[in-house]
């Protein structure tokens, strides 16, 4: 795949475009899924550029938010705001089954302009990057179409295959039947050992505390072993 074009779009964007509170967005790629949009933005310097992807969307604008907002190593809680110019790339739904019906909006990925910078307008941000969240790199965006191109080539690649799904799901049923014995093996053998040592210890018990009769009516003082007090009591 041919990104000549991709890196030249990259190379013309201005080396201090944008600003911490009015970032520039710069491109927009598809992520492999259906709902997934990628937002670059540059943040007043060419080495201050961050993924963003829509976390909210009202009926003129959407809310950014860092892609590493879900990590569970290194979350960013970085949004922006940014304003959507065709109302076109707003899908509106009403919600008539709760309490207080209401309309929801959502981002028409499937609208063929929804990756044009034109339809969009100013971005805002709205709460700063954490100070731990790292930049993403100069090419970053060729990284992410060439994630995205092959994600679904792969895809299509499945489909058109004439792939035994039905053998798969057999597959899967015997990998889910196996997994349940071996869970299964390992409880009874962690109780089987846990009641067996218990036996044992409960044997020792026994084998330690023989009573004797013999021993009852003598003195202890008397007993087989000396007392470590002879010889010391007299005089």
């Amino acid at each position: 795949m041919d990104f000549t074009e991709s890196v030249a779009k990259l190379k013309s964007v201005p080396r201090y475009a944008g600003s911490k509170e009015q970032p520039h967005l710069f491109y927009i790629t598809e992520g492999v899924q259906k709902t997934s949009i990628n937002y670059h933005l540059q943040y007043g310097r060419g080495d201050a550029r961050w993924n963003m992807h829509v976390r909210a969307c009202s009926a003129k604008a959407a809310i950014l938010q860092c892609s590493s907002a879900d990590s569970k190593v290194n979350p960013c809680k970085g949004t922006a705001k940014i304003e959507i110019l065709d109302p076109k790339l707003i899908i509106v739904e009403r919600k008539e089954n709760v309490k207080k019906p209401r309309n929801v909006f959502k981002l028409n990925y499937d609208h063929p302009d929804v990756k044009d910078i034109k339809k969009y307008g100013k971005v805002t941000t709205t709460r700063d990057h954490c100070k731990s969240c790292k930049p993403s790199l100069r090419y970053h965006v060729i990284q992410r179409e060439f994630r995205s191109n092959n994600g679904k080539k792969l895809v299509v690649k499945v489909r058109d295959d004439n792939f035994n799904f039905d053998h798969l799901q057999e597959i899967l049923l015997k990998c889910k039947k196996r997994g349940n014995w071996a869970r299964g093996l390992s409880i009874t053998g962690i109780s089987l050992s846990t009641i067996a040592g218990f036996v044992v210890l409960f044997v020792w018990i026994i084998n330690n505390s023989i009573f004797d009769p013999q021993l009852a009516d003598t003195d202890p003082a008397n007993g087989p072993y000396p007392s470590p007090f002879d010889g010391q009591l007299s005089g």
